[in-house]
């Protein structure tokens, strides 16, 4: 069985950049999973300033993608020395 041909990689430097500190949760469903990505917002409109939680990006990918993406995210903390300990995901 052929291969198909490998895509070009075109980096679009107008691509959205997304800041997110904590991941709020997780969903497989039909295949693929669901990732919810959140930030802080702090409500400068009163003394208080109540700090909120705010989804900043859902991102939805393939199981097969989500691993690929697990490992390489893994191996890639682990090169630089910042593998998480086991017991400290979400």
């Amino acid at each position: 069985m052929s291969q198909p041909p490998k895509a070009n990689y075109f980096d679009d430097l107008h691509a959205p950049q997304v800041f997110a500190d904590e991941v709020s949760g997780y969903w497989v469903n039909a295949g693929c999973v669901h990732i919810t990505l959140d930030a802080s917002r702090i409500d400068h409109s009163s003394d208080s300033c109540f700090v909120n939680r705010a989804a900043v990006l859902r991102l939805t990918l393939p199981v097969a993608i989500a691993q690929v993406l697990a490992v390489s995210l893994y191996d890639f903390l682990k090169q630089r020395g910042l593998a998480p300990s086991p017991g400290n995901g979400h």
